[in-house]
């Protein structure tokens, strides 16, 4: 689920995500700056914050040969 809430005309945006167990933090960044960049590119409006919680660990993706 996401929520937003508006506060002074400012978005904040809550994400629930599942993650892949042994995923590394750096992603979890990457997808707070994809969220926020395409909410203020697709509406105009001011992203303050995106938060992620973890709602889930999914098992870790094998490797590709």
């Amino acid at each position: 689920p996401v929520t937003v809430e508006m506060r002074d005309g400012t978005a904040e945006i809550t994400l629930e995500i599942v993650a892949a167990f042994g995923a590394r933090i750096r992603l979890a960044e990457k997808v707070q700056e994809n969220v926020k960049s395409a909410v203020q590119n697709m509406t105009n409006v001011t992203v303050s914050r995106v938060d992620l919680v973890i709602a889930g660990l999914a098992p870790a993706a094998e490797p590709q040969a």
